[in-house]
């Protein structure tokens, strides 16, 4: 019988659908490899926590949570009060993306049943409403999810070897006719092999804000390099661990700030670009910099290197943007709207990352036209899609307020046109 037997919550919005099977398609693949099985809910119940989906966790001994953007919320201490008391003022770095009530739930229920839990979590969601304790997470992209699979295969390793640990005890256990015997064979594993299976299963965060806090905080680098050949050496058995770890060594050093960092940084992507994460990674501190052409070229050339057609497209996006943030806007629609020729476009995701990438632009341009009409078209693709449906109400109601304003004379309408744009 497996060892490992998981119940996986997800979202089952539309936008969602191709990362939850991405996620699936990897679970199926940990089959053969580990003492591991998995099931999910067939679709989402609009009650809470029905009879089906706890008769599904029952006999499961870990549950993972895939947590997405579901909405937008306000922290409460985000809230001012303007000068009129029936007035609330917010900006958009005021709303937090949160994920579905429905997998906090099943988490919850999943943690009062004592299951070991996994939780996989969309960079930008706030887990603090609704799940209690100091749990630790797995963060993940959307456009590069192999960090996130590398974590979770040591958290799953980890626990398949603590269950036929604990399997084993039970049945080899020879037969005994003293209590002493029994005693004995019950305390058998040492303690500190109990301690080294727990730091291995953390290990991976750890090294990393271990990494992230020597070179940025304590400036030492001869210690933040041996830190990277450990982690190396110990994440040996996934393919691109020499280029991640070494990507996030000269990408922290860069921010850090040390002066021969980004050329050191540039010599090494230099020679890896086939490989996406560093070329990318490169892209984005150039973006940072406002080195925009730079950044869009290296973003490109990820483009070209990955094999995933959702990245691929995330890192056209990320080079568009940037040659519209350089004011070369005929150069950043030419480059998104010559991957419409693709005939192997996925209408219900990619056309609808396309036509948000072309939205973007439109905004940086400042032409409400198009940006409508684009986000319109990515929403008539995908209506589910929160962000892009609340980016084009705010858009609508500022414009709204615009109208407003222009037929009210002075302060007043000055301060109609302030009230909707928080």
């Amino acid at each position: 019988m497996k060892q490992l037997r998981a119940f996986v919550g997800h979202s089952f919005d539309d936008q969602d659908q191709q990362l939850v099977r991405s996620f699936q398609d990897y679970f199926d693949s940990l089959k053969g490899t580990i003492d591991f099985e998995w099931d999910h809910a067939k679709r989402a119940e609009p009650r809470e926590l029905c009879k089906k989906v706890k008769a599904k966790m029952e006999g499961k001994n870990l549950f993972i949570g895939i947590f997405t953007k579901k909405d937008f919320r306000i922290a409460p201490d985000k809230l001012e009060a303007s000068e009129a008391p029936e007035k609330k003022c917010l900006s958009d770095d005021d709303l937090t993306w949160v994920p579905s009530n429905w997998i906090i739930q099943e988490s919850g229920y999943a943690l009062g049943k004592d299951m070991d839990v996994i939780f996989a979590v969309e960079n930008g969601v706030d887990l603090q409403t609704g799940l209690q304790g100091d749990i630790e997470y797995v963060p993940f992209e959307r456009s590069n999810l192999g960090p996130c699979y590398t974590k979770i295969n040591e958290m799953l390793g980890s626990l398949a070897k603590e269950a036929r640990t604990s399997t084993s005890e039970q049945v080899v256990r020879p037969s005994t006719d003293t209590k002493e015997e029994e005693e004995e064979e019950k305390v058998r594993e040492p303690k500190e092999e109990k301690i080294e299976q727990e730091k291995e299963r953390k290990s991976f965060p750890k090294r990393f804000r271990s990494l992230r806090k020597t070179i940025l905080e304590d400036k030492d680098l001869a210690r933040a390099k041996k830190i990277v050949e450990e982690a190396i050496e110990w994440d040996k058995g996934r393919e691109d661990s020499d280029a991640f770890w070494r990507t996030w060594f000269h990408f922290l050093k860069t921010e850090a700030g040390y002066s021969d960092a980004l050329q050191e940084f540039e010599d090494f992507a230099k020679g890896r670009d086939n490989d996406p994460y560093p070329t990318s990674m490169l892209g984005s501190l150039y973006k940072n910099f406002e080195h925009y052409l730079k950044a869009a070229e290296k973003f490109l050339l990820a483009s070209q290197g990955t094999k995933e057609k959702n990245d691929k497209i995330e890192y056209i996006s990320q080079a568009s943007e940037c040659y519209a943030l350089d004011g070369n806007f005929e150069k950043a629609y030419n480059v998104l709207e010559n991957e419409f020729q693709n005939d192997n476009l996925d209408r219900s995701n990619t056309q609808k990352l396309l036509y948000g990438g072309l939205a973007k632009i439109a905004k940086l341009e400042k032409n409400d036209n198009l940006f409508v009409s684009f986000s319109e078209k990515a929403l008539n693709l995908i209506p589910t899609d929160h962000q892009i449906r609340f980016s084009l109400a705010y858009h609508y109601d500022l414009k709204v307020a615009r109208k407003i304003s222009k037929s009210l004379s002075g302060a007043y309408g000055i301060r109609v046109l302030w009230y909707h744009a928080c």
